[in-house]
């Protein structure tokens, strides 16, 4: 069974729950539900909300949405039940799929869910009983029997019934029955004081239904007899079903019952029980009575169990008959009447009534009365809401408020055909049980099959033709054709719409419209298909801002979070000088008309691939240059006349520039792509080029030529102020980091060391409650509790504060109102806040932002930063007299506790690029994390460039290890002497793999001649290859030994291939899986042969970190294969570091032997490498220093092994 519960009860057939245990079944957790509002609370409620965006383009029933309840004040999940259009208006009757509640809204206020809002399931199910299907009363007065019969609908006491027993039972469980889309249908099982019922079978019990395979029986002809009566459980209830559930818990138990054996039951005289009909004639035949038996003698029981007399017949919520008005014996001949009975239990008449009294206040004017309005409005449903006639006279000026008040407190209408005649003459319709319910969702109470006529109130009597005019009129005007007037103006899609705009600050003088699709890109038609060629799914958020300026010819700088994206510029600036400066520049000088400066080679071969693969810029013929440390090099270097776009360094344009200035006369585009990369590493020459660019530009006859800087960085340096400020001109500014913008900004940084119990008065003592100027403070918490603590602690400082978090998003406007408002000198304006509702605020213009809750991460800083963005400095803006002069200073306030330690470092490296001053106690917390981050390490290999250079760019952020491991970096080889190399695979030009050769025996050429003598007589390939297992593969004449080290799934492939190491060379590599072989025990004993061996004292050129292919290539066929003698610098682990490495070669016929070339001085002749003379000192520091930590913290029995390092 499934333990489930029961939120809502429509009736037996509509029950709102949720599951909350059972098999398979995972259970909702609260805590995702009220996350899940949160976020719909701040996205929906967020100032700044383009609310065009978010409505639905179309609004049909049963479609998801989103609404705002009053009552919850949130947005809230629903389903569109009931629609009424209108011209002026139309409103939309909501089902709140979480909550199990209904809502009218305005369709105005409907919003379209987003994907991330309908992840969750609907929080509640819809269930109905099964195997039972609803019963009433049907009353024949004729012949005064009274038969069960199938209903369409329930009884409302059935639900009033159900209801008792759900709030008198401690456990509510279910067994599934049928699973549909909509509802599923299950057996529920309520337990009541230690005992377990089934509410389907005992709602059979107690008349209120039947089962599902006796409803064709029940009603039916064979009703004089009980043998044709299927049997029921003998199981009943001993309560009354009308009982309270206080009353029901006080009772004891079940007992049996036999039920009788007849489908219809009437209540004879003063009998307490039911008799069947055929008992009943004859109880009448024994007294001498008869059918002509007066009609008052007939008793039913009430709703509340009393006798109802004068001939009333209680069905279920309804009552049927009429009265004997005349006194006389029989009943009345006349047609019955269909009518409503009130429905005590109705959940959704509070729709009607609230729909119903906005409906009136435009009817009383117009109709007269709302019924007239209603039945002008939807005839066909309100035909038959019809309400009682009184006959106090007095009465009928009430009818207007008892329908607005209660609209469905309709009860049987009793009357004589002559009234019905004068009153309504002509109305006879059929009475359909769906129109019964009026603007009711579901209705609960029952309807005849027969037709009835029906009576029209007094008040409702045919109108005069003005009013039919009029009503005619309005009914023109409140219901034409149904239409949304807001379609042409809402947005293709919702599901992925995001306000792009936010976080990017802009700041230029010419307003920059982003294009925010590829077709209204400002690029070339060709370089388009080729971006859609490639799948290019932009534009991005940088791009959609930095193209147009570009495009334009405007200077133009970009910060984004990946600086080095070619994409964010070349598109635009291709197609700003195929259509413009080609045209324009001069036709008597040769040269690039456009420098791309790039910060190393690799970028350099990255761009110019790009180029080479647009077909549009083969027409301006790009060219990469990368000019070495040779003596002519730069001299001999050319460049192709028709050259148009130019791809360097700037240390290679820098020496260009040197020898070769006329080359670049033309020029009218400088690129910086990765611009801070380029001031850090090389600041003289980017100082040389744009001095040469603004020589070249500014020269004479140079006014109908554009000149334009492009600059694209991934982070905001010092050096960008100087370039922004004297070499463009009127500057297009785009960052997309907010805490680069705050570089950017001016942002002054403060930091305040406290304890996390005194941060709060640190944080008043630090505040200006009487400023000189006028301020407005943001303090930002964590935590809805932290901003309540800290607004209770400012308000009492008289300071005007405001505060809002997540469960005030429903005062947002209030609070931006208040915060927007106008102040003056020595006004202090303080908001409190959390992270989440900064985004929902849209505050920009704030000039102080206190950090109460520590950011835990640099992105969350800076977007707390970002609310100061209004007030950050524009450098594109040159302030002169008159003009209302820079913003007002901005600073950040910054709390420290011995709770922030987690996040710390990521915080500390912006610190450090602001240039705050860092207390000496953070310094050393800072230091103590990395050191410990380090030691997490101790697993992982050594630094690459740390073994091959000697240092690390960043070892904040590389992933590698960069400090000695006592087990892993235990030499295995010579520490000293001189050695015999053999290297076999070149990594780099000072890295390589190789074997250490011992001229006396070697044991690899004999391994190497056993495998080949091996396999030449048996070759047995591996039909099952695993990870790390050793297999033999074969190039050639000669078989190596290979550890697979990857092994990909097959997916369906008849060939695979997995990465091989080849054990005795180091190289690494992908091998056909079907040329593994079988490799024998035997040749699994030898080591791995390969060594790895790093040459001391060079490194690439141009502070490079990486050595370009030309020098790896030229080092690769110069020393592969041959045999080098090398001094041993020191070894760790597998690695050797040799200087020098000597190429020795004996002179025939002697035995005197020559150096034929050193390595080193090869690698330096290539001239893409320089010395690094600093290289062994770094190596032997790093040793040092963990020899002096092994010192002083000595371990058992390793004394002597960190002593030998």
């Amino acid at each position: 069974m499934l333990e489930i519960s029961i939120i809502k009860v429509e009736d037996p057939g509509c029950l709102w729950g949720r599951v909350l245990k059972g098999p398979g079944v995972q259970g909702d957790s609260p805590e995702q539900y009220d996350d899940l509002h949160v976020k719909m609370n701040l996205f929906y409620h967020e100032v700044d909300l383009d609310v065009q965006k978010v409505k639905p383009t179309t609004l049909e029933e049963e479609q998801v949405c989103v609404v705002f309840c009053p009552a919850m004040k949130s947005w809230c999940r629903a389903t569109v039940e009931t629609l009424f259009l209108g011209s002026v208006r139309s409103r939309a009757i909501c089902f709140l799929v979480d909550y199990g509640e209904r809502i009218i809204v305005s369709t105005d206020d409907v919003r379209a869910p987003l994907e991330k809002f309908l992840q969750l399931p609907f929080r509640l199910q819809k269930f109905r009983l099964a195997r039972i299907h609803p019963l009433t009363l049907k009353v024949s007065i004729c012949d005064e029997t009274a038969q069960l019969v199938p209903s369409p609908h329930w009884d409302s006491s059935a639900t009033k019934y159900l209801c008792n027993l759900l709030q008198a039972s401690s456990l509510a469980e279910a067994v599934l029955c049928e699973t549909n889309a909509n509802c599923t249908a299950i057996d529920l099982y309520l337990t009541i004081k230690n005992f377990k019922i089934c509410v389907n079978d005992d709602l059979v019990m107690k008349k209120f239904a039947s089962f599902s395979s006796e409803k064709a029986t029940v009603g039916g002809e064979q009703t004089d007899s009980g043998d044709h009566c299927p049997e029921r459980s003998p199981v009943c209830l001993d309560w009354d079903i009308y009982s309270n559930p206080d009353k029901i818990l006080k009772m004891k138990g079940y007992s049996t019952v036999r039920p009788p054996s007849s489908f219809f039951l009437i209540k004879n005289g003063g009998h307490d029980k039911f008799l069947p009909r055929s008992v009943k004639l004859d109880t009448e035949r024994a007294n001498g009575t008869s059918l002509n038996k007066p009609h008052k003698s007939l008793k039913t029981l009430g709703p509340d169990g009393s006798s109802l007399d004068n001939g009333e017949i209680f069905n279920g919520p309804e009552t049927c008959g009429a009265p004997d008005a005349a006194g006389s014996n029989g009943f009345v001949k006349s047609k019955l009447k269909t009518c409503i009975l009130k429905r005590s239990e109705d959940t959704e008449s509070s729709l009607a009534e609230q729909m119903f009294q906005e409906l009136s206040m435009v009817s009383h004017r117009y109709c007269h009365t709302p019924y007239r309005l209603m039945k002008f409005l939807k005839p066909s449903s309100h035909s038959n809401l019809i309400p009682k006639p009184d006959e106090d006279e007095q009465q009928s000026e009430k009818v207007s408020d008892e329908m607005s008040e209660k609209l469905n407190d309709l009860t049987l209408v009793p009357h004589h055909e002559e009234e019905e005649t004068a009153l309504c003459p002509g109305i006879q319709r059929s009475v359909d049980s769906n129109e019964m319910n009026g603007f009711n969702v579901s209705s609960t109470s029952d309807t005849h099959d027969t037709t009835t006529e029906l009576k029209e109130p007094a008040f409702c009597q045919e109108p005069s033709t003005t009013h039919q005019l009029a009503c005619a009129r309005l009914l023109q005007l409140l219901n034409p054709d149904p239409l949304n007037p807001d379609v042409e103006c809402l947005g293709d899609g919702v599901v992925g719409w995001q306000r792009t705009s936010s976080g990017v600050l802009v700041h230029t003088e010419v307003p920059v419209s982003p294009c925010r699709s590829l077709n209204r890109a400002p690029i070339t038609a060709p370089f388009r298909k080729f971006l859609l060629k490639r799948k290019y799914n932009g534009p991005s958020l940088a791009e959609s801002y930095f193209w147009p300026p570009v495009a334009r010819g405007c200077d133009a700088l970009l910060v984004r979070p990946a600086g080095g994206d070619h994409l964010s510029y070349l598109p635009a600036l291709l197609a700003q000088i195929q259509l413009s400066t080609v045209y324009s520049t001069f036709t008597t000088h040769a040269g690039p008309v456009a420098v791309v400066l790039c910060p190393g080679w690799e970028k350099v071969q990255c761009v110019l691939e790009l180029l080479d693969q647009i077909y549009p810029a083969g027409t301006l013929h790009p060219a990469a240059v990368i000019l070495g440390l040779g003596k002519d090099e730069a001299k001999q270097a050319k460049i192709h006349n028709k050259c148009q776009l130019l791809v360097t360094t700037p240390f290679s344009l820098a020496r260009l520039l040197d020898v070769h200035c006329f080359l670049f006369l033309r020029l009218c585009h400088l690129v910086l792509d990765e611009v801070d990369e380029l001031y850090s590493r090389a600041p003289e020459q980017m100082a040389a080029i744009l001095k040469h660019f603004k020589n070249v530009v500014s020269g004479e006859g140079r006014g109908a030529c554009p000149r334009q800087i492009v600059a694209v960085a991934g982070h905001w340096v010092s050096a960008l102020e100087n370039l922004v400020q004297e070499h463009m001109v009127n500057p297009c500014i785009i960052i997309t980091v907010p805490e680069d913008a705050a570089l950017y900004g001016g942002v002054h940084q403060m930091i305040l060391l406290c304890l996390d119990c005194s941060k709060t008065s640190v944080l008043l003592s630090s505040l200006d409650l009487s400023p000189s100027v006028p301020q407005k403070t943001l303090i930002i918490t964590n935590s809805v509790e932290e901003v309540e603590h800290v607004y209770k602690a400012v308000s009492s400082s008289a300071a005007f504060c405001l505060k809002v978090h997540e469960g005030l998003t429903y005062q947002f406007d209030f609070v931006v109102e208040q915060w927007k408002k106008d102040i003056g000198p020595g006004t202090q304006v303080i908001l409190v806040t959390t992270n989440d509702c900064l985004k929902a605020l849209c505050i920009r213009d704030a000039t102080c932002v206190v950090h109460y809750g520590f950011p835990s991460s640099p992105k969350v800083f800076g977007n707390r930063l970002f609310c100061m963005s209004h007030n950050f400095r524009n450098l594109s803006k040159m302030y002169q007299k008159g003009d209302e002069g820079p913003p007002p200073a901005v600073r950040s306030l910054l709390l420290l506790s011995e709770q922030c330690a987690p996040h710390v470092c990521g915080v500390l490296r912006f610190l450090r690029r602001a240039g705050a001053a860092l207390p000496a106690e953070l310094l050393r917390f800072a230091q103590g994390v990395q050191q410990a981050r380090e030691e997490r390490k101790t697993d992982r290999a050594l630094c690459g460039h740390l073994k091959s250079l000697g240092f690390c760019r960043d070892s904040t952020v590389c992933p590698d290890r960069h400090t000695i491991n006592q087990t892993l970096d235990c030499p295995l080889h010579p520490e000293s002497g001189t050695i015999l190399v053999l290297p076999l695979y070149i990594k780099s030009a000072n890295v390589y793999f190789g074997r250490i050769v011992n001229q006396k025996e070697d044991p690899f050429e004999t391994l190497a001649a056993k495998m080949c003598s091996h396999y030449a007589i048996q070759r047995l390939f591996a039909t099952d290859v695993e990870e790390t297992g050793l297999y033999a593969v074969q190039e050639e004449d000669v078989y190596y030994r290979v550890r697979v080290t990857k092994v990909p799934e097959r997916e369906g492939k008849l060939f695979s291939s997995v990465t091989a190491h080849f054990v005795d060379e180091g190289r690494t590599q992908d091998v056909k899986s079907h040329q593994l072989l079988v490799l024998p025990p035997e040749f699994q004993l030898l080591p791995p042969q390969a060594v790895e061996i790093i040459l001391c004292r060079a490194q690439p050129i141009d502070g490079e970190m990486d050595w370009h292919p030309k020098v790896t290539r030229a080092i690769s066929l110069k020393i592969k294969g041959k045999v080098h003698q090398a001094k041993v610098v020191m070894c760790l682990g597998n690695t050797v570091w040799v200087d020098p490495m000597i190429r020795m070669t004996r002179l025939p016929g002697l035995k005197a032997f020559i150096n034929e070339y050193n390595v080193h001085t090869e690698v330096l002749a290539t001239g893409m490498g320089t010395n690094n003379p600093q290289h062994v000192e770094l190596l032997r520091a790093l040793c040092l220093g963990e020899q002096v930590s092994a010192t002083e913290q000595p371990s058992n029995g390793s004394d002597e092994a960190n002593l030998t390092i």
